[in-house]
């Protein structure tokens, strides 16, 4: 197979004008990693910025994909039908959306390859994103596991078993990420409630000890038990609460106290 390399100039840089295009980059400058060695020629922004597991995969966030030689496929809801969905939530708000994608690496032996992975919807450009996903900016791929290959060299990669079990990976990919970040989200809130019912049961505290202190001379020198029996109730109603969320509080750290985000409102 003839090396990219060898690709004659003039063509070369049609071809790399139309990636910078497809990907809204500045310009054909930022997809040179297409016909290099992603690992040895990429930018320092073009880096990986970090790696994590989901699914059962190790991801690469990677900011601008097309700076690694990596060419949009699609997203997994759009390359297999029977992905009837256009992304899992990642917070019970249903604000934030993490979808399957699937990107092509340069070829091997004439075979497309394929590796799987997710984007979220704040990486995707536009105002219309609920609504009409453009190319994502931005996305974790499993570049480090596995990548799905063409049997057939030179076959038709856009209709091929390959791209359709990277798409159904990229789509279990998203799956867990957004499982993984609802949990984040959830014990991120009940740490939030945590501190909220501290601070709502030291102010019981402090007044109710404050009309105890005001009420206690009072006693002796007037009468007036209608206005003592409501104190008095008062009191215990303030009492029951701060059981209540005492409570609370004790089955919120029994249930999140070991989550990462519970951490984050709460030390250790």
């Amino acid at each position: 197979m003839t090396s990219a390399l060898n690709t004659p100039a003039a063509r070369r840089l049609n071809l790399l004008r139309r990636l910078a295009t497809e990907h809204a980059e500045p310009d054909w400058r930022s997809v040179r990693g297409t016909y290099r060695d992603p690992g040895r020629t990429a930018s320092p922004d073009r880096r990986p910025t970090s790696t994590f597991k989901a699914g059962g995969s190790e991801l690469t966030w990677l900011e601008r994909p097309a700076g690694f030689g990596l060419r949009f496929v699609g997203y997994c809801d759009t390359l297999r039908p029977s992905i009837r969905h256009t992304g899992w939530f990642c917070d019970d708000f249903c604000d934030r959306t993490a979808r399957g994608v699937v990107y092509q690496l340069p070829g091997r032996d004439g075979r497309a390859r394929f590796v799987a992975g997710f984007t979220t919807s704040d990486d995707v450009p536009g105002p219309a994103r609920r609504s009409q996903w453009l190319d994502p900016r931005a996305a974790a791929l499993a570049l480090q596991l596995r990548d799905w290959e063409v049997s057939e060299p030179y076959g038709a990669a856009e209709d091929s078993d390959a791209l359709r079990d990277a798409a159904g990976a990229a789509d279990h990919i998203a799956e867990c990420i957004g499982e993984s970040e609802r949990e984040y989200s959830e014990a991120w809130q009940a740490g939030a409630r945590f501190v909220d019912l501290g601070e709502e049961i030291a102010t019981l505290r402090t007044d109710a000890l404050a009309m105890l202190r005001e009420a206690r001379p009072l006693r002796r020198s007037i009468e007036a038990p209608t206005l003592c029996g409501e104190l008095r109730r008062s009191i215990a109603r303030m009492r029951d609460r701060i059981e209540e969320a005492r409570a609370e509080r004790e089955k919120l750290a029994d249930d999140y106290g070991r989550h990462d985000a519970w951490r984050e409102h709460v030390p250790c």
